[in-house]
């Protein structure tokens, strides 16, 4: 698996982890947290090795289908990058303490 999908299912995974079954969490934990392999995700819940990988394919699509509909980990990167942009237009002299008293008072409204 590619580094920014594993990052990206890591995210979604942390995010709506709750909304998953307790099975479920504990595959995708072993397969995205702990990185193990199918053989050895199997291994350990006990499953044969195409059970896991249906699992993980009917999870990821929940984990997908979580944040098309709710996109609270969208919202999360826009509000990281709005406080990035903040932080280095205060850092380069782009903006005086007021001004970034405001954004930052915007920004946890947005929250």
């Amino acid at each position: 698996m590619e580094l920014s999908r594993q990052v990206r299912l890591c995210t979604l995974f942390d995010v709506y982890a709750p909304l998953l079954t307790t099975k479920q969490r504990e595959v995708l934990h072993d397969y995205l947290e702990n990185n193990l392999s199918l053989s050895e995700v199997a291994e350990v819940s006990a499953s044969s090795r195409q059970a896991v990988n249906d699992l993980l394919k009917r999870s990821i699509a929940s984990l997908e289908m979580y944040e098309e509909k709710l996109g609270f980990v969208a919202k999360l990167a826009g509000l990281r990058e709005q406080l990035s942009c903040t932080y280095l237009d205060f850092q380069n002299g782009k903006i005086d303490s007021q001004k970034l008293l405001s954004k930052i008072k915007k920004i946890t409204e947005d929250l």
